[in-house]
């Protein structure tokens, strides 16, 4: 086997376990690979500002903002102020979002990372510049690098959106088309019935708009 050929299989196992592990979180809780990983490690300490938490996950500002956004819109992360010194904000997890911290398994981010800490420092140095130019020479290095699988869409299509949406504004408060988990909020049984309930407004809507149209 060739140099080359090592280092593309490598890169294979790497985006596969990546992959891999984003899908099994969307499917479990329905939150993204670098969504969990901004959640656990906020669940490893009360508060951090953006910055500590940019610092934390070894991403730039910009790129975990857009994470937290999304985080605060399903209810995961509050923005508040510090209460050491009012002009700070803050990140704090929510109960639904701590919930998550604590029963959720680690993610394939953390694994690298701890990976890489156990380098010693001239090898992870000389592995990062290699890495870096690699990247460079593709002509990819330019701008705010964002977190890895931080997208999500919903599944279904555009249905399965404005059901997410329904369900969240009726049940949750909150305008997002991703539907929350509702294993982490505590709804009791209705829980259950929610995303059904969410698909028969939807059936009903479009049911109207048929009647209608026939009685033009």
């Amino acid at each position: 086997m060739t140099d080359s050929q090592r280092i593309l299989d490598s890169i294979r196992r790497l985006v596969r376990l990546l992959r891999l592990t984003d899908r099994a979180v969307q499917t479990e809780l329905g939150l993204s690979g670098a969504q969990l990983f901004v959640v656990h490690e906020l669940g490893k300490t009360e508060a951090m500002s953006l910055s500590e938490l940019a610092e934390k996950t070894r991403t730039d500002q910009s790129s975990v903002s857009v994470v937290v956004s999304r985080l605060v819109e399903s209810g995961y992360i509050m923005r508040e102020r510090d209460r050491r010194d009012a002009r700070r904000l803050v990140l704090t997890l929510t109960t639904s979002g701590r919930a998550v911290a604590e029963k959720s398994p680690p993610v394939a981010q953390v694994k690298i990372l701890e990976v890489l800490d156990r380098m010693q420092p001239a090898e992870r140095r000389r592995f990062a510049d290699l890495f870096t130019r690699v990247i460079e020479d593709l002509g990819e290095s330019s701008g705010a690098a964002p977190m890895m699988f931080d997208e999500m869409e919903p599944r279904g299509g555009k249905t399965s959106g404005i059901i997410g949406l329904l369900t969240n504004i009726a049940f949750y408060g909150r305008s997002s088309t991703h539907l929350v988990s509702s294993a982490f909020h505590h709804r009791g049984w209705l829980a259950l019935f929610i995303p059904a309930i969410g698909g028969a407004i939807v059936g009903l809507m479009a049911r109207f708009r048929g009647t209608t149209s026939r009685t033009k």
